[in-house]
């Protein structure tokens, strides 16, 4: 499909370096592009975050680190020393398994890398080469320069081996959940919890995968289609536990809708029903049926010896007297 430019509508153009196109397209992101164009498109030479911010949707935090990816890349260049405090490559700074990470602080203690360091880390190391490649493949596209120096701090900040990050990314893709905020999200609670060994984590995958096959299933059961939210994932996770199965949930969605004043599967409802049915040992559907028939059948049961006490103490009523 060909699309011709109608140069008569627009007012004016302005020049961008050919080498973008050629060189920087498949290592920038959208925000990067979108700030280098409005740097261009300016009139003044000096480029203001905030006014950045403010013309192009992104918050000044992006437009800042686009700043200085094109800084350092060659494109712009900066008065003075460019504010990024660069480390030489090769740097390792391994973050203790389970150390609590203060996120106030971490921009300032975590190692950064300029695109020229990274690909001096990458020649220099097969073990970055694979991991950069392996990344690329299970995200299905270019991991741009900002990406890999995150992979890299996965690496030599939080201390993961190079085979665990690998199995983490194909892990949060198949979840469908590959963007790098919410693997970065997943290394530093699994950095918490010390989970960093390549065993540890197939083991971690491994029930979180079951998690995950359970948690759909008991949504179906309960015809929820929404997105998982924290405290129902804390409901489903006590469920799994207790044993409950989809056909139980969906007895206990039945009882919520029969028995709330809306007629709505209530989660609150459902839960403390489950629990009451966990403590008294239903498992399953047919033992919640019966124990609902069981409590229809009989208003109260009572004892051998109650039973004896109310027949000694009848007192049978008489017509005509006194109510």
């Amino acid at each position: 499909m060909t699309f011709k430019i109608d140069v008569n509508r627009w007012g004016g153009f302005f020049s961008v370096p050919c080498a973008i196109a050629e060189k920087y397209l498949k290592l920038s992101s959208g925000d990067f592009l979108k700030v280098l164009l409005c740097v261009l498109a300016g009139s003044s030479p000096v480029a203001d975050t905030e006014m950045i911010a403010k013309a192009t949707g992104v918050s000044e935090e992006t437009a800042e680190e686009a700043l200085m990816f094109w800084a350092q890349t060659g494109v712009l260049t900066f008065e003075g020393a460019p504010p990024v405090k660069e480390f030489a490559s090769g740097t390792v700074m391994h973050r203790k398994p389970a150390e609590a990470i203060n996120a106030a602080n971490e921009k300032k203690t975590a190692v950064k890398y300029t695109p020229k360091d990274l690909e001096v880390l990458a020649a220099r190391s097969e073990d970055i080469r694979f991991l950069f490649s392996s990344a690329q493949q299970s995200l299905g596209r270019t991991v741009n320069s900002t990406e890999q120096a995150a992979l890299v701090e996965f690496h030599e900040y939080y201390g993961f081996p190079i085979a665990s990050i690998v199995m983490i990314l194909q892990f949060c893709v198949n979840i469908g959940k590959g963007n790098m905020r919410y693997i970065k999200s997943v290394i530093r609670e699994w950095n918490e919890r010390g989970i960093l060994d390549h065993h540890d984590v197939e083991n971690e995958i491994a029930r979180q995968k079951e998690y995950y096959t359970y948690e759909s299933t008991i949504k179906r059961a309960l015809g929820l289609k929404a997105q998982t939210t924290k405290k129902q994932k804390e409901l489903f996770e006590d469920w799994q536990k207790r044993g409950v199965t989809e056909d139980l949930a969906a007895e206990a969605a039945e009882h919520s809708i029969n028995n709330t004043k809306d007629h709505s599967v209530n989660l609150n409802y459902i839960n403390k029903t489950l629990i009451s049915w966990s403590e008294q040992g239903i498992k399953t559907a047919e033992d919640a049926e019966k124990e609902k028939k069981t409590s229809r059948g009989s208003a109260k049961s009572f004892s051998v010896e109650e039973y004896k006490r109310l027949i000694k103490d009848y007192v049978p009523k008489l017509s005509g007297d006194d109510d």
